[in-house]
């Protein structure tokens, strides 16, 4: 006796058949249509994009804005909205380092997620104190727009960190 699996691709397009004996035990992955993508978490794909866009944002802020001002001295430029100097600059290609480097496992990637989250609601938290065109720690100049794209990175860090699994899933069907 065999059965009979359908495995359908996130397109829905039909895939072959899949015949597995029946009281067999065998994993069958589910084709992907391209990529590793199917064998990460959602924290693991958020420490990866979060990751390259901070490093993005890094790099290109130098050419806004590549001064190492502190206190009074400190200059600031603006990147789209954001205000942003060579320590901001900084900060954001670290971090995305960071988040570049803990995407790799489920639970490396959950615990960026977390932990960047709550940092970002001590971040967004310090940056409405000093207010609009205030310097975090005398050196990283913040406005209205960073803090309010920090609580939403906050927000969405701690969300998704704990929707994740700690462990990676593969999608794979028994039959």
């Amino acid at each position: 006796m065999t059965v009979t699996i359908r495995v359908h691709r996130a397109d829905y397009k039909m895939q072959p058949m899949i015949r597995v004996p029946a009281g067999s035990e065998q994993s069958v992955k589910f084709p992907s249509g391209g990529g590793h993508m199917q064998d990460k978490t959602l924290a693991q794909v958020y420490a990866m994009v979060l990751g390259a866009v901070l490093v993005l944002v890094g790099l290109l802020g130098f050419l806004v804005e590549p001064s190492f001002g502190i206190g009074d001295n400190a200059e600031r430029g603006t990147l789209i909205f954001f205000d942003i100097n060579g320590w901001h600059n900084v900060v954001h290609l670290l971090s995305g380092i960071v988040g570049l480097a803990m995407a790799g496992t489920a639970a490396k990637a959950r615990l960026f997620a977390i932990g960047y989250g709550a940092v970002y609601v001590l971040v967004t938290i310090l940056g409405f104190i000093v207010g609009d065109g205030g310097l975090l720690l005398s050196i990283i100049p913040i406005n209205t727009a960073d803090n309010l794209l920090h609580i939403a990175i906050a927000a969405s860090g701690i969300a998704i960190g704990l929707a994740s699994p700690a462990v990676g899933t593969r999608h794979t069907a028994t039959a």
